[in-house]
């Protein structure tokens, strides 16, 4: 991953094996940090996928995010970044990770594709039966981690479209089209929950005022509740309201 923004052709990475692989992008030559947040700079797309029958683990320090080298670049709107048949979770020793940290925190793309993913929810049961505190898949906002310059420039309305994959609860704004396709959004709220947690609603607090993404789905099952800004498609499966 080092020197992204270098690059003048699409990388693809494609990991043979099963393995545990620790990523801390900020060890990454080309990442920089701005407001808090270190991120992966881009110059062209990005695409890392397991071979065919493995299924590698990708353990994050700190969580993900991109950006455009050149946000004012034409380019822009060809930018995408696709992980296919990779489980993503967290170092659960990582000071970089608090109880409401996502695994993606930035998506200043065209497109960011998941295909047959799990980002960790993190809500299984241990062993003595209690359940473990849920993980956000996503949390992005309106200002796609710019300054307010920096956002005015960025031109793209990113899409997120996860496809055969699971994720835990998604926070987003209304400036991002979310595409759930034969995935699952698992906020550890299912059947006989009397008080469910939102697993889809906005990233900008109060997440009341807020109609979070657009939202397309096609054969989707939700374990939550989901307050989004419209709704369409076929074959979703709620547990609990969709507003």
């Amino acid at each position: 991953l080092d020197n992204l923004p270098d690059r003048a052709a699409p990388l693809v990475i494609e990991i043979q094996d099963s393995r545990t692989y620790d990523l801390n992008i900020s060890a990454v030559a080309g990442s920089d940090t701005a407001l808090g947040l270190t991120t992966l700079r881009l110059n062209a797309s990005l695409h890392i996928r397991a071979a065919s029958g493995q299924r590698p683990i990708i353990r994050l320090y700190r969580p993900l995010a991109f950006r455009p080298e050149d946000v004012t670049d034409p380019g822009v709107e060809d930018l995408n970044v696709t992980f296919e048949g990779l489980f993503i979770s967290w170092d659960k020793n990582s000071p970089e990770f608090t109880a409401n940290t996502a695994l993606i925190e930035r998506t200043a793309l065209n497109a960011l594709r998941l295909v047959g993913c799990t980002l960790d929810p993190g809500s299984h049961r241990s062993l003595n039966g209690n359940r473990n505190d849920r993980r956000y898949g996503l949390k992005l906002d309106n200002g796609y981690g710019f300054d307010p310059a920096g956002a005015e420039d960025f031109q793209q309305i990113p899409q997120v479209i996860l496809k055969r994959s699971i994720s835990g609860p998604i926070a987003m704004d209304n400036a991002y089209q979310l595409s759930l396709q034969d995935s699952i959004v698992d906020a550890a709220s299912g059947m006989g929950v009397t008080t469910p947690a939102l697993a889809v609603h906005a990233a900008t607090a109060p997440i009341e005022d807020n109609g979070g993404p657009e939202l397309t789905v096609n054969n989707m099952t939700c374990f939550g509740r989901m307050r989004v800004h419209n709704a369409r498609g076929q074959g979703g499966i709620w547990l609990h309201r969709l507003e």
